[in-house]
């Protein structure tokens, strides 16, 4: 009697499994699968390295599970000291004291050139001329030498405004952020920031993506249509769409990795167990549902 029992209770729990379970669901229709769902982007946002090691964090705007958009800050650096280095070098960019000069001497030289030129056979030696024309050259070679120190002096500068802008850490994406790696008063070095100083996920849209055998994922075709449902809604369908078949096919298993996505703006997380009913061109007659993964 009590082996009976046993069984009649083993009989409805597989039944109750049957009709709650993704996975038992899955073998009862071969359109269903079962995928994990995964972000659409992931970034780990880092700021740019410092040979000098000597910037720190001045303050740190978000914590983990802080919905950002793209361009918010994120963090900022002490920037006092690139500041400073900054008013220096837009100063000397702007100075052309030496550019100035060159000119004027160039054009001094000129003149004399052109007086010996111009005086009757006779009145000079060619000498004098040819002393002229070399210190009219030396002139033009210093111009060109202060033009170049002027153009390096511009390139320092905008170089120091690439730095400063790096200096506040700004979001890439619209997304959550789902870990702060570095803090106020920490210093930004390659071994603090080798983590990223944070790490941000896009759950929306929502990538779901599972392992199909070969011959039925052959059925599918990029932006063909699928419904995915989360795990507590199994009856509640979200309209999604195929975005990738993998181009190689496991050569142990014969299962392809097929990737689809969903509009998720209630930013659900990622990495739940995900139901995905295929079109019904790739059900299998047999109701075998291949190779699925968890």
């Amino acid at each position: 009697m009590a082996a009976v029992v046993a069984f009649c209770a083993a009989a409805a729990t597989a039944v109750l499994w049957a009709q709650t379970s993704p996975q038992i669901q899955s073998f009862v229709d071969p359109r269903l699968v079962h995928g994990i769902g995964t972000p659409s982007e992931q970034h780990r946002v880092s700021f740019e390295g410092n040979p000098d090691g000597n910037d720190v964090v001045k303050q740190v705007m978000v914590k983990p599970g802080d919905l950002v958009k793209a361009g918010d800050v994120l963090m900022v650096e002490d920037t006092d000291q690139a500041e400073a280095e900054m008013a220096l070098l837009k100063a000397a960019s702007e100075a052309t004291g030496a550019i100035e000069e060159a000119k004027v001497t160039i054009d001094a030289k000129s003149q004399l050139v052109d007086m010996y030129k111009n005086l009757p056979a006779g009145n000079t030696t060619g000498l004098e001329t040819i002393n002229a024309l070399m210190d009219r050259d030396v002139a033009k070679a210093r111009l060109h030498q202060a033009e170049d120190d002027h153009n390096q002096r511009q390139l320092a500068y905008q170089k120091q405004l690439v730095k400063l802008r790096h200096m506040t850490l700004r979001s890439p994406i619209d997304g959550v952020v789902e870990s702060v790696n570095l803090f106020a008063g920490e210093i930004v070095d390659a071994s603090s920031d080798k983590q990223g100083a944070c790490f941000i996920v896009a759950n929306n849209p929502l990538w779901i993506e599972f392992h199909l055998d070969a011959r039925r994922a052959g059925r599918l075709a990029l932006h063909d249509p699928v419904e995915v449902a989360f795990p507590d809604q199994p009856n509640t369908w979200i309209a999604g769409e195929v975005i990738f078949l993998d181009p190689m096919v496991d050569y142990v298993g014969q299962t392809r990795t097929v990737r689809v996505s969903i509009p998720n703006p209630d930013q659900r997380p990622s990495g739940l167990p995900m139901i995905v009913q295929l079109p019904a061109k790739v059900g299998d007659e047999s109701g075998a549902i291949g190779s699925v993964t968890p």
